[in-house]
């Protein structure tokens, strides 16, 4: 990792490349992007649970409600990142 670096910042100062660190701050649309989309998605999360606790999905074969649930959150973070 070291000479990674080395490399690195040795080609970017051979170009010219410079960074600061408001080329590293998000900008406000960035964030609110990602807050809607954490938003979405915990909402998501929240009626998988709440279907759970109803009973109203259906077992995924050979798992429990828990074991059903974990798959569903996590392929819902999966699928829509």
């Amino acid at each position: 990792m070291w000479r990674l670096t080395r490399i690195t910042n040795y080609f970017n100062f051979e170009r010219g490349i410079s960074l600061g660190i408001g080329d590293l701050i998000p900008s406000q649309g960035l964030l609110q992007a990602k807050e809607k989309a954490l938003n979405t998605h915990y909402s998501t999360c929240n009626e998988y649970i709440q279907q759970m606790e109803k009973s109203l999905f259906v077992c995924q074969p050979g798992c429990s409600k828990e074991e059903t649930l974990e798959t569903k959150i996590l392929n819902e973070r999966l699928i829509k990142v």
